[in-house]
Formats: C-alpha cells, sequence, structure tokens
C-alpha cells in the first residue's frame, strides 16, 4: 500500500512522510477515524514508507524489496494483529495468528475493510470479534525478536478499541517503553471505550470526512464513470470513500435519495404500507449493503439540518427541493434524535437483529417525534 493508494487525506500523508524525514517517527501512533476515512490503509501506507530503501520525496518507491513484500503484507518485520473469534476451524483460543493469511487475503481485496467484512469473511457474523490476552502474549513476543530486514519493526494493531481489559493493560508497559528502532500503529475507529492509560501513550492522528472533490476525482479515475454521476455519489458518501466505493461498484439496488425521502415522508404520515415495503427492500438487500444504505441516509439527514447554511449542489431537483423544506424541522434536538435512532438501527443489524423490524420500529419513533414538532 502506497500513499498513493490512499483517497485524500492529504495533510496527514505530509505529516507522515515529514517523521521521516525529520528523523522524529513516533514510538506509538493511533490513526483514529471511521473505516471510510482510511485509518486502515493510511498505516499500511506509512509502514511502507518507513521500509522502502529507495523512497521518493513523498511516498514509497513500490518497487525495492521490501515495497514488493509490504504489496502482500508478508515483510517479516511488520507484526499484524486485529480482532477474532473462534470459529468452525479454530475452536478455542484464537488469536491474530491463527487468521493471518485470511486477513491478508480480506485487505489485500479490500484495503478499506471494516469489522463487519471481515467478521463476514470468516463467516462468523453472529459473533463479537477481541483482541484478547492471546493476541497481547503474541505482542509482547514480537517485541523481543530481532528486525530482520528493515531499520524498523512495525507493529501494526486493527481496531485497537477491540481490546479486551487484560489485552490492554499487558501491553502498557511495552507501549510506553518499547524496544528500539520499533514502532506501533494502532487503528482505531473510535477511542470512547478505550483505557485512558493505553490513550495516553500513544500520539493521536485524527482523520476527517474525506473531501467530495476528491472522492468525485477517484471515482473517475478508478471506475470511468462520468463527472456528473461522480459527483452525485460523491455527495452521497458524506466523506467516506467506503461508501463512494460500494456505491460505485455494485450501483444503486436502492436510489438512496428517494429512499430517504419515502422514508422520511412514510415515518411523517405514518404510512404503514409504505413504511413496510422499504423496511422489506433493505431487509432484502445483503446485510453489509443495508448499512450502508442507511449511513447513507444519515448523510441525507446532516444535508437537510445544514441546509439553511449552504446548498448542496449536484442532486435532483426534486431532492433538493426536499431537503430545503425538511429543514425547516430540523434543529439540534430533532436531527439528534433521527440519527440516533439510525445509529442504533446500525448497531442492532451488525448484531444480526431482524432488519425489517427494527427499521419498522424506527420509522415510528421518527414519525411520532415529527409530527409533535409539526404541532409546536
Amino acid at each position: 500500500m502506497r500513499f498513493a493508494d490512499v483517497v485524500d487525506q492529504v495533510r496527514i500523508k505530509e505529516k507522515l512522510v515529514k517523521t521521516i524525514s525529520s528523523g522524529k517517527i513516533a514510538h506509538a501512533q493511533m490513526l483514529v477515524g471511521k473505516t471510510g476515512q482510511g485509518p486502515l490503509p493510511l498505516a499500511l501506507a506509512y509502514a511502507q514508507f518507513i521500509a522502502c530503501t529507495n523512497r521518493r520525496e513523498s511516498d514509497s518507491c513500490g518497487k525495492c524489496p521490501a515495497c514488493v513484500k509490504y504489496a502482500k503484507l508478508e515483510h517479516p518485520d511488520l507484526h499484524l494483529f486485529f480482532p477474532n473469534n473462534t470459529t468452525k476451524e479454530v475452536t478455542k483460543h484464537p488469536s491474530s495468528s491463527q487468521f493471518l493469511k485470511h486477513w491478508r487475503q480480506a485487505v489485500l481485496s479490500e484495503p478499506y475493510l471494516s469489522l463487519g467484512d471481515w467478521l463476514s469473511h470468516l463467516d462468523i457474523s453472529n459473533k463479537q470479534a477481541i483482541l484478547n490476552v492471546d493476541d497481547s502474549a503474541e505482542i509482547l513476543k514480537t517485541t523481543t525478536l530481532k528486525n530482520y530486514e528493515s531499520e524498523f519493526r512495525v507493529v501494526l494493531i486493527w481496531l485497537a478499541e477491540k481490546m479486551n481489559a487484560d489485552c490492554a493493560n499487558k501491553i502498557l508497559k511495552v507501549l510506553e517503553e518499547p524496544p528500539p528502532k520499533t514502532v506501533f500503529l494502532l487503528v482505531a475507529e473510535d477511542t470512547e471505550s478505550m483505557l485512558q492509560t493505553i490513550l495516553s501513550r500513544v500520539q493521536p492522528i485524527q482523520l476527517h470526512p474525506l473531501q467530495e472533490g476528491h472522492i468525485k476525482d477517484e471515482l473517475i479515475q478508478r471506475f470511468s464513470m462520468d463527472e456528473g454521476q461522480a459527483a452525485r455519489i460523491a455527495i452521497l458518501s458524506d466523506g467516506d470513500w467506503r461508501i463512494a466505493s460500494m456505491i460505485a461498484q455494485r450501483g444503486e439496488t436502492i436510489d438512496i435519495g428517494t429512499f430517504f425521502i419515502k422514508w422520511m415522508r412514510g415515518a411523517f404520515a405514518l404510512n404503514v404500507p409504505e413504511i413496510f415495503e422499504l423496511a422489506e427492500a433493505l431487509a432484502a438487500m445483503p446485510r453489509e449493503e443495508a448499512k450502508e444504505v442507511l449511513v447513507t441516509a444519515s448523510s441525507m439527514l446532516r444535508k437537510a439540518a445544514l441546509y439553511g447554511i449552504e446548498k448542496v449542489d449536484g442532486l435532483p431537483a426534486d431532492q433538493q427541493e426536499f431537503l430545503r423544506k425538511f429543514s425547516g424541522f430540523m434543529d439540534a434536538d430533532m436531527s439528534s434524535m433521527i440519527l440516533g435512532e439510525i445509529d442504533e438501527a446500525l448497531s442492532q443489524i451488525h448484531q444480526n437483529a431482524n432488519i425489517k423490524l427494527i427499521i419498522s420500529e424506527s420509522s415510528f419513533r421518527i414519525g411520532e417525534a415529527l409530527r409533535q414538532r409539526q404541532l409546536t
């Protein structure tokens, strides 16, 4: 993975490159951001840049022996750890090393890998994945090894917030005082559930939503689509490359803008047949795709809340007009309530709950709140 393969995040790339040129590589860093903002591919690109023996000014060469091995995630000085659980093949004491081949396959297939994708890859979507005490033992063992080829050993921990307490507590010391020429790169989607003692030992790097222009240009380049289509997908993506590429690759089995409008109108009018129809349409989709539709619907909601501040260009006229009218309902409390419903629905869908039931119940609660707002 090279920096050139990572969409946007230009300033953070520059910051990471500067750590090499200045000789000031922090021994423990944490890249924090949503999957679609690219914390994992960015961490992998940075690790490859560290190892590259023929660096360009702002990127790895992609051709030296170190880069060739990194491209396969098989460099001997790259140590990979990630959430896991028991499977049909691994029935007890699971750890990252037992799933390394599978994780490489998953990431090489989709660098913007989500936890849901990873669990589906292992066929354990109904389980919770964690980094456990066996993983921490492997992490500590890794730091006792000699570097094989590169000046620096890189220990990459994906979704570090999934470390359980035992795992996190056991690696505190090595995060604070790692062996020489060792760099810990932690990747996290959020840090709310993480031990404060872990957070105090890493240098945080906060990622931000991608710029629509960068997403549009990347869509045109990677998928050879016309500018208008790319611009519309970029708007719907809400700064998330994973959503943008999902729409581009799979096509819109549901027109998300139309879905959002029908959903809000159906909820407001308590149109039960339409609510059930929309819920059934989502339930018929692959679970991960249904989740992405809801994430993109939340993007439409935020655009409605902001419509009075900035016009949303690139959407069809009927969607523009709906956002203009719907924005009249959207103060901070209302938008927070509906976003909370969507977040809760996403959480339950991730736990394998019944999608039709979840969406139907959320719709009734959203509709009640909207009707109360009209009365006031």
